[in-house]
């Protein structure tokens, strides 16, 4: 990139040279926005040249023109889907340059309840979002305010485990495991959920019939940790969790819903 003497605008180059006229960034213009998710998309790696300014104009204007109402309502979709398509382009190079930022920020983080994976997928999700609400008038540079935002987002996130996992404590002292009835009721209880798993009347997914077959087998075999389920679905131990949660959850309801049981 070049800035040109009067410093009121900027000459955009290309890796093969293509110039762009110089353009006030305040105002860049529709066609200067589409050449640069041209050139993104042309030499990804070496488009290290642009300047955040640059990109994020030309983010914020083809958002602009993506939902830009247009006269010609046969035109609308096929016009707002490119511009849309345009800035996706810009949107994911942004992050993907900035992906070193959200990892080292999600390492720095110190956390017990959250595993690495988990913590690494909120900080990308959150980096996500800090481009798109990122605005150029607030002052200061990117990756400020993505270090804000990412840190935030990693305080939500062990902030919600922590009271998954107090709420979870409490559920499972009311799961199928101390279904909580008299004696006289437990060989119902029983039967009827036998019923409800073979019939998968809660409607459970193959994931949590696994899951919950895993957890707890009915054919006496040995039962897996949380941490083993994990590994044999590619997830990690909380996201096992949360899918036996959800199980667990579908099965009570049917089970209180029961009219035998009532």
């Amino acid at each position: 990139m070049v800035v040109d003497n009067s410093g009121a605008g900027i000459i955009l180059q290309e890796p093969h040279g293509c110039q762009f006229s110089p353009t006030p960034l305040q105002c860049l213009s529709a066609g200067c926005a589409a050449q640069i998710a041209a050139c993104v998309v042309k030499q990804r790696g070496a488009a290290n040249g642009w300047d955040e300014q640059t990109l994020f104009s030309a983010l914020r204007k083809c958002a602009s023109l993506a939902t830009k109402p247009c006269r010609d309502k046969s035109a609308v979709s096929a016009e707002q889907e490119a511009w849309s398509s345009r800035r996706k382009v810009i949107r994911d190079y942004i992050v993907e340059q900035n992906l070193g930022l959200a990892y080292s920020v999600a390492a720095r983080f110190q956390c017990n309840s959250v595993e690495w994976n988990d913590l690494r997928s909120e900080a990308l999700f959150a980096l996500v979002r800090a481009v798109e609400g990122f605005d150029l008038r607030c002052g200061f540079r990117f990756s400020t305010y993505a270090c804000t935002a990412i840190k935030h987002a990693l305080i939500r996130a062990a902030k919600r485990a922590s009271e998954h996992r107090a709420r979870a404590r409490e559920e499972h002292q009311c799961s199928f495991e101390q279904p909580g009835r008299a004696d006289r009721w437990s060989e119902l209880y029983i039967d009827r959920l036998d019923r409800a798993l073979h019939e998968n009347r809660a409607r459970l997914t193959h994931r949590e019939e696994l899951v919950l077959n895993w957890r707890f087998p009915r054919d006496g075999s040995a039962r897996l940790s949380l941490e083993k389920v994990g590994k044999e679905l590619g997830l990690s131990k909380e996201g096992a969790r949360r899918i036996q949660e959800t199980g667990l959850r579908k099965l009570r309801l049917l089970l209180e819903a029961d009219p035998v049981l009532k």
